[in-house]
């Protein structure tokens, strides 16, 4: 049985994780103009803060099969 978190619940690397898939994909057309813009303004991945993160994906249930630092 697969256990569901939120995105709150994810660990550092998890973050890390969805940091560096909006990172290198900043034309997701889900993203705001703000986020897209705090995103691009970026040098690298973690610049970009949690609570846009949170803000982002906090709809979404998770499982650690979603990430490959669960592998």
């Amino acid at each position: 049985m697969a256990v569901y978190k939120d995105v709150e619940e994810l660990t550092k690397d998890e973050l890390w994780e969805l940091k560096d898939r909006l990172y290198w994909n900043t034309d997701a057309e889900f993203l705001t103009d703000e986020q897209r813009d705090i995103v691009e303004n970026a040098d690298i991945q973690d610049d970009i803060p949690d609570e846009l993160i949170y803000d982002v994906f906090g709809c979404y249930d998770f499982v650690n099969d979603d990430f490959w630092c669960n592998v």
